[in-house]
């Protein structure tokens, strides 16, 4: 887990465990209430919550759902990217002003075409997996993913890192399912996810 995750989970925590104490340390008071037939029977009623408490409590939700947003942001956005040629629906309309028959640029117009050369899924993942990873993450994902499978005991050499630093790196990488590591003979061969 990354520094700015830490501290996400952290403020997730405490502002979560603010709100319950808000709401269970209420209290409840007792009300004695009197019929018509004389008879007074006592009634348990909450207590009404103050105003700064339930701006605090609202204040509390909101930093709750940023931290969690924040933390899942990165692992939804991997998951549901997706750009396929036949998917592309950016149609921008350009002016034909060397069109021989008509050469008018505000009567002739022609649809653009998406462009050819669009990136394999593959290409897309790893380009948006490196402008989202930070640090020893994203140096370790770039030396992955020019050569697509590697032995670990290699990515230790090329990397520069201790062999413990790679290790956990790799673990982050491969909870957040951009890479699988395989057992191969007292190292692993690291694959980049399909």
């Amino acid at each position: 887990m990354e520094k700015k995750d830490t501290i996400y989970v952290i403020l997730l925590a405490f502002s979560l465990f603010s709100i319950s104490l808000m709401l269970f340390s209420q209290g409840i008071t007792s009300l004695s209430v009197t019929l018509r037939d004389g008879n007074n029977v006592a009634v348990q009623v909450p207590n009404l919550f103050p105003l700064t408490q339930v701006l605090g409590m609202l204040f509390m939700s909101s930093i709750a759902t940023f931290c969690l947003t924040m933390l899942t942001q990165d692992i939804l956005f991997l998951r549901n990217y997706n750009l396929s040629p036949d998917k592309h629906e950016d149609v921008s309309v350009l002016y034909n002003a060397n069109n021989p028959v008509n050469p008018d640029p505000l009567v002739t117009m022609e649809v653009a075409q998406p462009p050819q050369s669009l990136q394999s899924d593959q290409e897309q993942k790893k380009l948006i997996a490196t402008k989202i990873l930070e640090g020893d993450s994203r140096k370790l994902y770039k030396i992955i993913a020019e050569k697509e499978e590697l032995l670990q005991s290699d990515l230790v050499l090329e990397s520069g890192f201790s062999k413990v630093k790679v290790s956990r790196t790799l673990k982050k990488l491969e909870d957040k399912s951009l890479i699988e590591r395989k057992p191969y003979g007292n190292t692993n061969k690291i694959i980049l996810s399909k």
